[in-house]
C-alpha cells in the first residue's frame, strides 16, 4: 500500500494528464451516465482506499461487481464447516475466510472462528500444499474449506492429480468462475430495470490464467468496452480512461 501511495505521489503528472483524458472524453457524453463495473474485490479495495471515485466528472459512476470469492461465499457451506468442525472433522481454512460470519448459528457459532472457541477443530493454512503436509501427520478425517477463482483452482487440482493429497483429506470446493459470475451481473442489472453497464474493469490476476477471450466475448455480447487490468490506482485510472476512449 505504502508502494502504491509514493507511485501516486511521484506520479503526478500521469494521474494529472490521465484525470484531464477522464474528463475530456466524458464531456462528451454530457449529461449521459456512465457506469463502469470493476470486477475483483481488489479493484473496489483500490477504488476506495486511493479516492478514485472523487477524481471522476460526474456522469462517470464507479460501482462494485461481484467482488472476491470469499465475500460471495453462501452461508452454506460457512454452516457445513462449522458443523463438520464441532463433529470432530479438521477443518483447513485460508485466513480471509476465519471470521467469514453465516447467516445462521450452528451450536453457538457463526463463524470459524466462533467454532474453534467452542472446541471445533478448525486450522488456518496459508496454502493447500500445508493443509495437505498436516493432514497426512493428522491421519483423521479432514476437510479443506477451497474457496477461490480461476487463481486459486489450480493450486488445489495439481496436488490432486499428481496424487499427493492424502485419501483422509476432503476438498469442500467452493471455487466460482469469473466470466460467468460477470455474465450473471450484466443480466440481472438490465432484468432489474437499472442503468446499464457501459464498461467493465475485468481483473488481471484471473486473466493470466484463462486468457483475455472470456472477456472478449462478454464484450462482444454485451457490447460493452471492457479491459483487463491490474490493481494499482494507476491501473484503474487507465482502465476507466480506456473504456471512456472506446465508448467514444
Amino acid at each position: 500500500m505504502l508502494a502504491s501511495f509514493l507511485s501516486l505521489r511521484r506520479d503526478k503528472v500521469l494521474v494529472s494528464d490521465l484525470r484531464r483524458i477522464i474528463r475530456e472524453y466524458s464531456e462528451r457524453f454530457k449529461d449521459t451516465l456512465v457506469k463502469i463495473m470493476n470486477f475483483c474485490g481488489t479493484h473496489e479495495w483500490t477504488t476506495v482506499n486511493f479516492g478514485i471515485r472523487s477524481l471522476m466528472p460526474a456522469n462517470v459512476q464507479l460501482v462494485a461487481g461481484p467482488g472476491c470469492p470469499v465475500c460471495i461465499t453462501p452461508s452454506y457451506y460457512i454452516e457445513e464447516s462449522i458443523r463438520l468442525s464441532l463433529d470432530g472433522v479438521r477443518v483447513y481454512c485460508f485466513g480471509d475466510v476465519f471470521k467469514l460470519p453465516a447467516i445462521r448459528e450452528v451450536r453457538g457459532a457463526k463463524s470459524l472462528e466462533d467454532a474453534k472457541a467452542c472446541g471445533g477443530d478448525v486450522k488456518v493454512v496459508y496454502s493447500f500444499l500445508d493443509a495437505i503436509k498436516d493432514a497426512r501427520d493428522y491421519g483423521k478425517d479432514s476437510v479443506f474449506l477451497g474457496i477461490g477463482f480461476e487463481t486459486t483452482a489450480p493450486s488445489y487440482a495439481v496436488p490432486m492429480v499428481k496424487g499427493h493429497v492424502p485419501r483422509n483429506l476432503l476438498l469442500l470446493s467452493v471455487l466460482r468462475l469469473t466470466p460467468p459470475a460477470a455474465r450473471y451481473a450484466l443480466e440481472n442489472t438490465v432484468k432489474r430495470g437499472a442503468a446499464p453497464v457501459q464498461g467493465i474493469i475485468a481483473p488481471g490476476h484471473v486473466s493470466t490464467v484463462i486468457g483475455a477471450k472470456p472477456w472478449s466475448d462478454i464484450a462482444e455480447e454485451f457490447r460493452v468496452p471492457t479491459v483487463v487490468s491490474g490493481f494499482e490506482p494507476l491501473d484503474v485510472l487507465l482502465s476507466i480512461a480506456l473504456i471512456l476512449q472506446m465508448r467514444a
